[in-house]
């Protein structure tokens, strides 16, 4: 409860404290907590789909994208590093292509 007062807009301390919530007996207060977690990651992964379609709309290729999300380091969803088969993979996913 701490983590969370500490860094409400944290995925990590919402995500476990809605594991404690759900521990605890608190199912419904624990699925509202988990859904704000999901809500916080999803503007995150949103805001680079958009970085990455911007600057394909712009012409740079798919190297030059992951070379700059690298530099800046930008998450990946397995905390790994960009590839260019990477970007293709989230450039041609539906979910994202409606999303953006």
């Amino acid at each position: 409860e701490r983590a969370v007062a500490a860094n409400p807009r944290s995925f990590d301390a919402l995500t476990n404290y809605a594991t404690v919530l759900r521990l605890a007996g608190r199912d419904e207060e624990a699925a509202s907590t988990y859904m704000r977690a999901l809500a916080i990651e999803n503007r995150a992964e949103m805001k680079t789909v958009r970085k990455i379609q911007t600057m394909r709309a712009a012409g740079a290729t798919l190297r030059e994208i992951a070379a700059a999300l690298n530099a800046s380091k930008a998450p990946t969803k397995r905390g790994g590093k960009w590839h260019a088969v990477t970007i293709q993979k989230v450039l041609g996913n539906a979910v994202y292509k409606a999303g953006g």
